[in-house]
């Protein structure tokens, strides 16, 4: 039986392939090479030891060439010269503790990443990509919707004229360079709803008129979309959404290449929904509008309750309204 300090391995002369199996004893400063024709004493400082690599096995190397392929070993740790980053790599891989951390380290890097630095970034690159990109994403959009969604509005031309007066003076001081245009819609299976597409296209459906008590209570929903326009939180939940494109947005100042993205906005409409942050941000902009034009608040709450209602409380699915939305009761005690 061998002792703790020996260690069987294989030598090589390392000037030709002939091997042979030799014993390693450890001493406290010199090895002792037992099974060659004469037995090799050698200094532990003129040995060089291979890094340790979980259980692979390790070399002995000696000063004229020879080497000696031996298993691991705590002993091979003690005569080793410098630690590498293959040493450090054994470390980690025998600590569990350590592994967990590094697990810990790359869940919380990739959170941050997903949920802090590409919604900032995304927020930058909107505000360098031109207006005229939202206009291409708008109107293609809107065409791909009414193809998978909408249906003709059943709304008589009074009703619509009457809308369209209440739009316009919430657009006509809307910062940015956009071109808002109001479309109406039979919702569908998307019953009652309003959204916006990058462009300034703002679509209110059939079903949500109806259930309006009133058109002040639809300038706050319609204000509230543009808010969504003016603050480019559409483009920025494609951007999000379509993270490489940003990136390469932003590091090569390629915004043209952006224009590629124009046939995701339908589908990221649909799929994805407007962070609470954004819906906040919306929020806002309505009651600052329904405080300019000396409408109650109470008018963009109630709706906002009704809407609630009608969809059971929450809405899941296509663009649905409420989805992200702070519950109304939170979002009156927010404004």
């Amino acid at each position: 039986m061998l002792g703790s300090n020996v260690i069987r391995g294989t030598y090589f002369d390392g000037k030709t392939s002939a091997h042979k199996a030799v014993e390693v004893h450890f001493g406290p400063e010199t090895i002792r090479i037992l099974g060659l024709e004469y037995t090799l004493e050698i200094p532990l400082g003129s040995v060089d030891v291979s890094e340790a690599l979980g259980d692979t096995h390790r070399s002995i190397r000696l000063e004229d060439g020879a080497s000696i392929d031996v298993p691991q070993s705590p002993e091979l740790d003690r005569i080793g010269r410098a630690q590498t980053v293959f040493s450090i790599v054994d470390a980690l891989e025998r600590r569990w503790t350590y592994a967990v951390l590094a697990v810990t380290l790359v869940i919380g890097t990739s959170w941050a990443i997903v949920t802090i630095s590409v919604p900032i970034a995304a927020k930058h690159v909107s505000a360098a990509i031109p207006v005229r990109l939202d206009e291409s994403l708008g109107t293609n959009g809107l065409k791909l919707l009414d193809r998978l969604y909408f249906k003709p509005t059943g709304l008589a031309e009074q009703e619509q004229s009457a809308i369209l007066e209440r739009f316009r003076p919430i657009v006509h001081n809307a910062q940015g360079e956009h071109r808002f245009r109001l479309e109406f819609r039979s919702g569908g299976p998307l019953g009652a709803n309003a959204f916006a597409l990058p462009s300034g296209i703002i679509v209110i459906t059939d079903q949500l008129v109806e259930l309006s008590a009133n058109h002040e209570e639809l300038a706050g929903v319609l204000a509230h979309e543009v808010g969504h326009v003016v603050n480019r939180h559409s483009l920025r939940l494609l951007l999000q959404s379509s993270a490489t494109a940003m990136l390469l947005a932003t590091f090569t100042g390629d915004m043209v290449s952006l224009a590629s993205l124009a046939a995701s906005i339908p589908t990221v409409l649909v799929q994805n929904s407007y962070s609470r942050d954004f819906e906040r941000e919306a929020d806002r902009y309505a009651y600052e509008y329904l405080e300019f034009a000396n409408i109650p608040a109470r008018r963009f709450t109630d709706v906002l309750e009704r809407l609630e209602a009608s969809h059971g409380g929450s809405v899941e699915g296509p663009l649905g309204y409420l989805s992200t939305h702070p519950p109304s009761s939170e979002r009156a005690e927010d404004r």
